[in-house]
């Protein structure tokens, strides 16, 4: 098999897709701030900044820019953890959380429409392919 013309053909397609109505909002969800929000809530609503550069696989400038952001919307507070402020905690505030659940609950909506517009059997497909591919890409170094 010529994985090479696949991977092309996989590039184009990703690349020609139309314009969905919901292209900016995952667009948006996707930049990092939202993964910096999804990390908090799953890891007992706070996490040091290093931990979240290393989580986005970005240099800590750009989660300090993510950060700055975040707080300004209110998302999240942060605490200096001794007094020459060198270390710093990042905690999720409580309209980090709602803004999470929304979130969650507006893509699941979503996606779940998309889903059944696929029908039951390419659905049930579509996401086993995507739990395989996003193991295969883990697995890739």
């Amino acid at each position: 098999m010529d994985y090479n013309s696949l991977a092309e053909e996989l590039l184009n397609a990703k690349n020609s897709r139309p314009k969905i109505r919901f292209d900016r909002t995952l667009s948006h969800l996707l930049n990092g701030e939202i993964v910096i929000l999804y990390y908090l809530e799953k890891h007992g609503g706070k996490a040091y900044p290093k931990e979240l550069s290393d989580e986005l696989v970005v240099s800590t400038a750009r989660v300090a820019v993510l950060l700055n952001t975040l707080e300004k919307d209110g998302l999240i507070t942060r605490k200096h953890d001794n007094p020459d402020s060198r270390h710093t905690t990042v905690m999720l505030s409580d309209k980090g959380r709602q803004f999470i659940l929304l979130r969650r609950q507006e893509l699941l909506t979503y996606f779940s429409n998309v889903l059944e517009n696929l029908g039951e059997a390419d659905a049930v497909e579509y996401v086993r392919l995507q739990k395989k591919f996003i193991s295969a890409m883990k697995d890739e170094k």
